[in-house]
């Protein structure tokens, strides 16, 4: 079977603005945001789906420097976010100011950097990831430090565990679940920060496959010939394992993401004035 050939034919329809491969491959961000044509493409394709197939080519055409924002959503995917990011500021509020959980965590951070450091001199971590980490942890202590002393941080983590609000959390109805999932399987762990002041949310982070369950494979495909990389991912994709066209074209650099949201009154009577 010739690969280079099933792979330029995902690549070609992408950059014409064609849609391959039952909606994982779309078109790139055209400037008609609110159009019909837009919209339903919005509907008809989930957000896992759209992202994925968009990053990937911008990475197929070189403009990876074009961040994934608000307008890659549609408007009941950006409520489901800012509906996240409310309840998620509320639960960091609360415990940003329980001084118990600020001396528990700043002892857990000590020890985390204790076992980075050794980690690190056991040639287990690249100097590269052990920097990046060991900056994460000297951000968390700063941020717990400050609000020890009253000052609450305007910048927090959203993880994997934060996206099933307590109305639905334990659910077995998928329907109920089905919108939190997508928006999870699309931007995964994030940072966001908030103005308090005008109640206005920035959503920032990278669209990448550097992750435990990926990192193999995407420093496998970094070590390859283009021709190699070319073959063996579409080889995979072909094969059914949809990430490998990630793996191997995004990789480690991936996508910037920046979401500027306005928070609905609404919500911020619900949880953002919430002490």
């Amino acid at each position: 079977m010739d690969y280079s050939s099933i792979l330029n034919s995902l690549i070609q329809p992408i950059a014409t603005n064609r849609q391959p491969v039952a909606g994982y491959f779309s078109p790139l961000n055209t400037g008609t945001t609110g159009s019909a044509a837009e919209e339903a493409y919005k509907k008809s394709i989930s957000p896992e789906k759209r992202i994925y197939g968009e990053s990937l080519a911008k990475a197929f055409t070189g403009n990876t420097d074009v961040p994934i924002t608000e307008k890659n959503y549609s408007p009941e995917e950006l409520d489901t976010i800012k509906e996240l990011i409310a309840e998620n500021y509320k639960k960091k509020v609360r415990l940003y100011t329980d001084k118990d959980y600020l001396t528990s965590e700043l002892k857990n951070q000590e020890e985390r950097k204790k076992t980075l450091i050794s980690n690190f001199k056991a040639g287990k971590l690249s100097k590269e990831d052990y920097q990046k980490q060991l900056g994460n942890i000297e951000n968390r202590v700063a941020q717990y430090q400050d609000a020890m002393k009253g000052k609450l941080p305007s910048d927090f983590r959203f993880d994997y565990s934060d996206y099933y609000p307590e109305s639905v959390y334990g659910s077995e109805d998928k329907s109920k679940l089905d919108k939190y999932t997508s928006i999870r399987n699309t931007l995964g762990n994030f940072r966001y920060k908030v103005d308090p002041k005008t109640n206005k949310i920035n959503i920032y982070d990278t669209y990448d496959f550097s992750n435990p369950s990926r990192q193999a494979n995407v420093d496998k495909y970094a070590s390859m010939s283009t021709a190699q990389k070319a073959l063996q991912s579409a080889k995979a994709f072909v094969g059914g394992d949809v990430g490998s066209l990630g793996e191997a074209y995004l990789g480690k650099q991936g996508v910037p993401v920046s979401i500027n949201l306005d928070m609905d009154e609404n919500l911020i009577n619900k949880y953002m004035k919430a002490k």
